[in-house]
């Protein structure tokens, strides 16, 4: 019979059937037989096991650690050349957009013109015609 009074075809099959799992000899005296000692008392089998276990788990601990650190140190890096990219791209637009202008100017001859037909203000045209009458009285 076992662990169970129903016979092992009769059980539902959404459950499973679980046979008590046999433990070994050794591992039970070492680790799991702190029962059958007084409370206050923990064996040296026991308190070796249970220091393996937490210097295995802060191994554990650290590398994840290590593997976070170097996951964010990568993510800064690729972050890094990513803005030099946008910064590199940014400069030659700027670049470009200089080149369009030099080569957009107007040649010499249009630019005496555009220089020549500039609006001029009121109080400099009196300047420039004071001018011209002084050099007339000057001759």
């Amino acid at each position: 019979a076992g662990r169970y009074s129903v016979a092992r075809q009769d059980w539902p099959l959404d459950k499973p059937y679980d046979k008590p799992s046999r433990v070994p000899r050794r591992q039970a005296r070492t680790c799991l037989n702190e029962s059958s000692r007084s409370a206050g008392h923990v064996s040296v089998k026991v308190q070796r096991c249970q220091k393996e276990k937490e210097e295995e788990e802060e191994e554990e601990e650290e590398e994840e650690e290590e593997e976070e650190e170097e996951e964010e140190e990568e993510e800064e890096e690729e972050e890094g050349e990513e803005e030099e990219e946008e910064e590199e791209e940014e400069e030659e637009e700027e670049e470009e957009e200089e080149e369009e202008l030099w080569n957009n100017l107007p040649e010499e001859e249009e630019e005496e013109e555009l220089w020549n037909n500039l609006p001029e203000e009121e109080g400099e045209e009196e300047e420039e015609e004071e001018e011209e009458e002084e050099e007339e009285d000057k001759k």
